[in-house]
């Protein structure tokens, strides 16, 4: 099963109500479960259009947000691995996490495309979007709107990997960390269990690999 079922129940479910807030306090914005699941849609539709396959790492440098999320269930809906390293630390870890797995696309905000221009590595990666602004050789994510929300959701095995992680290194060499499409559901119903939320709670979510949960 892929992971990303569970977020399609939830949206199914409860599709007019708010699935995220977020932004500067006083000018928040509220994502509803339907506009989420039509935008991680689009952008799906995005990825396929530029030709990423499933099994593809992308890089993901986006700060917690409405729209993070919604790569993420994009790329998870595909069977790609979003790759996150720590933002202190992205120097000595991104070169173990390019040499660890095909990594064939980029996602990030002006600043990170631009940031990415001083690794030779990640200059090789052929696919980069920029969420926001434009930069120069980057697909702009808000292309995706344009397009008809994907309908393809790839089918996994529970040992597929789903999301890599890099620790920071600050207590030995940075590590790799796959957690599966299993280990994900796995997560997800543990803290479901033990958190005891209830639809329409309003929490803060810091770990966009426990996302499913909320």
């Amino acid at each position: 099963m892929n992971v990303i079922e569970i977020f399609e129940e939830s949206a199914r479910r409860h599709a007019g109500q708010a699935a995220i807030v977020d932004g500067r306090a006083g000018r928040e914005r509220t994502t509803s479960f339907a506009e989420l699941d039509r935008q991680s849609r689009q952008i799906a539709a995005l990825l396929i259009k530029q030709g990423l396959q499933p099994g593809d790492g992308v890089v993901v440098f986006v700060p917690m947000s409405a729209e993070l999320y919604a790569i993420m269930a994009a790329l998870l809906r595909l069977a790609m691995v979003p790759v996150f390293v720590e933002p202190a630390a992205w120097r000595q870890t991104l070169d173990r996490a390019l040499a660890s797995m095909a990594v064939r696309g980029f996602i990030g905000i002006a600043s990170a495309c631009a940031m990415r221009l001083l690794v030779p590595a990640l200059r090789r990666v052929p696919k980069v979007f920029v969420v926001g602004a434009f930069f120069p050789g980057a697909v702009p994510l808000r292309a995706a709107r344009a397009l008809t929300p994907s309908q393809h959701l790839e089918a996994v095995a529970a040992d597929r990997p789903g999301i890599l992680t890099f620790t920071s290194g600050s207590t030995g060499r940075p590590k790799g960390v796959v957690r599966s499409h299993g280990v994900l559901a796995a997560t997800h119903r543990a803290l479901s269990t033990c958190l005891e939320l209830v639809p329409g709670d309003l929490d803060i979510a810091l770990l966009p690999i426990v996302v499913l949960v909320n």
